[in-house]
Formats: C-alpha cells, structure tokens, sequence
C-alpha cells in the first residue's frame, strides 16, 4: 500500500510540474531508452563483424600456411627425386659390402644436395643389402627397428609412395642436438633395371612446422595447431600436446565435429571460434581457437563508450531544453543560417553574427561553433598529411620490400665466386653491395641529389654486370647544372631494373641502357631508354592505372610515378615516349630548384 503511494505521489508531482520539467524528464528517459537500443544493436552487429573478420583474416593466413606446406611438401619430393635419380649413389647403395670411405662418400653426396639451401634437416637411406647411409653431419644415435622398416616398405611396396609420419623423436643426431622430427619416406628403385634398391627418408623438425604458422596470430590467446587426419596433433605451440589425440583432450572434442570451416562451440563453459582448414594431400588440419569473449572485448568497449556519450548527450539537450524560450527561436534561427551557409575555416559569416543582442546560450553556441569550425579546419588539415605521410610510408614500405631476390642472387653470386676462390672478385663485389646498399640507406633521407641517384645506380649496373659477365652497356650524359638538384630516392634505380628483369634479360645480344637528363624550361627531364623487347602504350598505362603492387613491373612504374606526385605535385611523373617497339622509353619528370613536397 505505501509503495502504491508513493509511485502515485511520484506521477502526480510529474504531471503537476512544469511543462519545462515533464519534457527534460520525458526526454531523459527517451534518450536512455534509445541509448540501450541503439547499444544492444550495435554490440551485436559491432560482435559479429568483429567475429566475421577474424573468421576471413584467420582463414586467410591459415590458407598461406598451407600453401607453406605444400612448397615444403613440393621441396621435399622435388629432392627425394634428385638423391634417388643420383646414379653414383644408386651404385654404391646396391653394394652388399661397402667400405668404409664409400660411406662416407654417399654422405657427402648427400650433404651436398641437401645443403646449404634446403629446410630438410636429415636423408637416410635403408638399403634393400642391409646398408644404411646417413650425410657427413648426422651421427645416428640408433636404427629403426628391422620391423619399422617392413612396415615402411609394405606402405610402399601397394602405392603409398610419400607418405609421412608423425611427430617423433629423431634417432639421429645432427650438430649435436636432439629434436623432433617429421619423416618423409620414398621407395628408391634401379633407374637402369626399375628393381628395388633401397627407402629414402627425408625428415623436417616439429620446429620447421611450428615455425610456418608462428606468425599468424588470433587475438592475445588464440592457439593454432595442424593435427591428422585420425586428429593426432603433429605440431602445436603447446610442445606436451604434441601426438596426443584431439579426442582425448579436455573440451577439443568438437574441433572436428560438422564440415564448417569456422564455427563457435564450447569449451570450459566459454564460447570458442574454432578455424578448421584441411590439407587433403597429407591428410592434414590447420585449426585455430580462440575464445569469443576476447573477439568481443573491443565491441563491449565500444557500447560502454555508447552509453557513456549517450548520457552526456542528455545531460546537454536537457539543459537546452531546460532553458528554451521563445527569446531564443529568432537568434538561433539566425544562427542555423550562418551554421548552414558556413564551410570550415570561413570566419566571415561567423564574425558578422551580433552575439551581444542574444541569450548567453545562443552567444556560447556561436562561439562554440567558431572554436569547431576552426579545429574542423586545422583537423581537416591534419588529416589531409596524415593521409599524405600514410600514403609515402605505405610507397616506401613497397619500394624497400620490392624484388628481395636481387638481394638473395647477389649473395650467391658473392657465395660463387669464393667456391671458385675469385676471392678478389667476391671481396670487389662485397664493397659493391655494401655502397649501394649505404647510397640506399642515405642515413634515412628520402630527398637527395641526382648526383647520389646516380651513385646508386652506378652501384646497382656494377652488381648485374658482376652477375652477368659485363652484359650491361650503361651510358649516363646528364647536363652538369641539375647534378645537385634534388630528386626522390630510389627514383632511377627501380626503373633500370624494371628495364633490366623486363626487356634485357633473355636477349642474346648486349644490353644497353641510357640515362639522358636536360632541363626544358622550369622542368628536369630524365630519360631512362633500353634496347629491350619493348613495351606498348597501352601496357605502360595498364600498369600505371593497376591496383596490383605484388609485381615489381608495376611498382617500379606506379610506385614510383606516385612518389614523385606525392612529393612534388601532380605537374609531374613519368611519362611514356613511344617507341614502336623498339625498346622503351621513359621520361621521369621533375621540378627544378625544389627539395621538399609543398604540394
């Protein structure tokens, strides 16, 4: 009975009070009502895009560890064929009796197709005779079992040629340490009379695995594993769950459960994501967990921040509302006027408002409204080089991840040469590296002069005419007056390589590349001409209008095209001489007299 009264007491002292109190109070309680709405939907929409995300970015980067597998797959079958095609080892290996120093010499042919350039940690060799033949730097601990062999063998023997184990423990030991290992096994038969000589295994490390998906990451706790076909986990992060069975793990039961790819079970009473992506060639799984309660952190932050704006929302419109009046219509129609006619970082209107002849509200909304429009400028502004340095950072980025192989063929080159022991050839080519790469470091500037372009150039030609027996005819005529103007890094270089990988390499006959630069009018023009195989107009702007950056033809042009514009403006870039053919031609257009964007 008393708390009838006092709700009663409380809704006739509401329809009692004032019309200024029932709407700010009405409005109060319609704006919560609206902020819970508004949040519960977009927890759940904010939730589930989040968990849609990571179900397509998991399921991409689980894709790109199993195309890892499968170049490692790829690798390993592509270097069982070459130690069982290898006839001296075919010989020595059908040997009933085989000394000492035939061992040896079967171990270091071994080594040498091994290493130093594959992943495979170890190659045994079971002969039919008895023999077994190990590379020069594996020390077996112990032998397989005469029983695991037969198994092997059998396996083979009815079509299973290159299948796997599972995780193990090696047998052997390789520079002096002990690790787990995956083995792969063929059948090595006679390639004169097809009869059965032996078994080759070759074996990769549980690490080697591991290490293919240790990049991938799904949230701060998220666990990824690749397991077999019977759901024996191969390799894990959590090394004590290695060959044990998903079944017999606490609240795994589930991962293989149904064909989705990606679905939400329970485990431990939380709701899990789990990615499951098969690799049907081994029999294998990628699969990865994590819980959902961490997927949705940021979406629970998101509707406090909701909840928390919504309130101060209606702290603010129930003191307008407190204060309405009819003194206060005109001034701030007035004032939706100037608001409505009124761009960011235009003070004319707003200066001419007369702020003195209205309320205090009206007069602090205007001025409020001053402070906004000039932040809304100066943000605008910000935003507009911050987009401007995001997208420099994203070329750079590009330009220092484009072509890593010259890297990689150079050093073997390097790695060549001391093999034929031209160790003055290897210690020039060293330095020559080590200039270009320190002409492309620049102590991190990004404009230099066309004098230090050229050096890098320089550099880059003496590298590929190292690599290719003096092939390369480069001619530089430069007019003196623009050496010291300035000019993007790495402008030159991308473009004679692009020349080089796209029109010279594969001719017969010498290559040549010219570097032409004059000044035309307040213009530098440099231009980049090969003997090549030519490139149309048409490919030229196919590749400058191209999304695609993963080819370093298109980069080496739209790249670097949009570093220049970026720099400098859109006066300039390159430009595309057309030549019939008949080799290309490229003109790379600069300002002259200038050494910063103020684009």
């Amino acid at each position: 009975m008393h708390k009838k009264n006092r709700e009663g007491s409380v809704l006739s002292r509401f329809k009692r009070g004032s019309l200024q109190q029932r709407i700010t109070i009405s409005f109060i309680v319609l704006i919560a009502f609206v902020v819970l709405v508004v949040t519960f939907i977009a927890y759940q929409i904010s939730a589930k895009m989040i968990v849609d995300q990571t179900i397509k970015n998991t399921s991409q980067s689980i894709e790109l560890v199993i195309e890892k597998i499968d170049f490692m797959r790829s690798e390993i079958k592509t270097y069982s064929k070459l130690i069982i095609a290898n006839q001296e080892i075919q010989e020595l290996a059908k040997r009933t009796s085989i000394d000492f120093n035939h061992k040896k010499h079967i171990g270091r042919l071994l080594s040498a197709t091994l290493e130093p350039r594959t992943f495979i940690d170890a190659a045994v060799i079971y002969a039919e005779n008895g023999n077994i033949f190990v590379p020069t730097n594996i020390d077996l601990k112990n032998v397989l079992p005469t029983g695991d062999i037969d198994k092997i063998n059998e396996r083979l023997s009815i079509g299973g040629n290159g299948f796997c184990t599972n995780t193990r423990s090696e047998y052997y030991y390789r520079d002096n340490k002990n690790r787990d290992i995956i083995s792969f096994y063929y059948m090595m038969n006679s390639s004169y009379s097809g009869s059965r000589i032996g078994t080759l295994e070759l074996s990769v490390t549980e690490q080697f695995l591991s290490d293919l998906y240790k990049s991938v990451k799904i949230g701060d706790t998220g666990k990824i594993f690749i397991v077999d076909k019977k759901g024996q986990i191969i390799t894990s992060e959590d090394k004590s769950k290695i060959n044990t069975y998903i079944s017999d793990i606490d609240n795994y039961r589930e991962l293989f459960s149904g064909n989705s790819e990606a679905k939400i079970v329970n485990m431990n009473n939380n709701k899990t994501l789990v990615i499951n992506k098969s690799y049907s060639q081994l029999g294998w799984h990628v699969i990865g967990i994590v819980p959902v309660r961490e997927l949705t952190k940021q979406s629970k932050m998101q509707s406090l921040t909701i909840i928390f704006s919504g309130i101060l929302c209606t702290f603010i419109v129930s003191i307008a509302i407190a204060r309405l009046s009819k003194s206060i219509a005109n001034p701030i129609m007035k004032l939706c006027l100037i608001v409505e006619n009124t761009i960011p970082g235009d003070m004319k209107h707003l200066n001419s408002f007369d702020r003195g002849n209205c309320s205090y509200e009206v007069s602090m909304l205007a001025q409020k409204f001053k402070m906004l429009n000039e932040k809304t400028a100066v943000l605008m502004e910000e935003t507009k080089e911050a987009h401007r340095l995001e997208k420099e950072h994203a070329l750079n980025t590009l330009q220092a991840q484009m072509n890593p192989h010259f890297l990689y063929n150079t050093l073997e080159t390097v790695c060549g040469l001391i093999d034929l022991e031209y160790h003055n050839e290897a210690i020039h080519l060293v330095n020559t590296i080590s200039a270009f790469y320190r002409g492309v470091l620049s102590k991190g500037q990004t404009i230099v002069t066309i004098r230090d372009e050229l050096d890098i150039v320089k550099y880059y030609v003496d590298i590929i005419n190292i690599r290719y027996n003096n092939k390369l005819n480069y001619f530089v005529n430069i007019e003196d007056s623009i050496l010291d103007q300035a000019i993007i890094k790495l402008t030159l270089q991308p473009l004679i390589e692009n020349a080089l990988v796209h029109g010279l390499i594969g001719k017969s006959d010498q290559w040549i590349i010219s570097l032409d630069g004059i000044v035309e009018k307040d213009k530098i023009v440099l231009i980049v001409k090969d003997n090549g195989v030519g490139m149309s107009k048409e490919l030229f702007y196919d590749l400058m209008n191209s999304n695609i950056t993963s080819s370093s033809g298109s980069f080496a042009l739209k790249g670097t095209d949009e570093r220049i514009k970026l720099h400098f403006g859109s006066r300039y870039g390159l430009i595309f001489c057309d030549t019939h053919h008949v080799g290309t031609e490229i003109k790379i257009i600069l300002p002259m007299g200038r050494g910063e964007a103020n684009d």
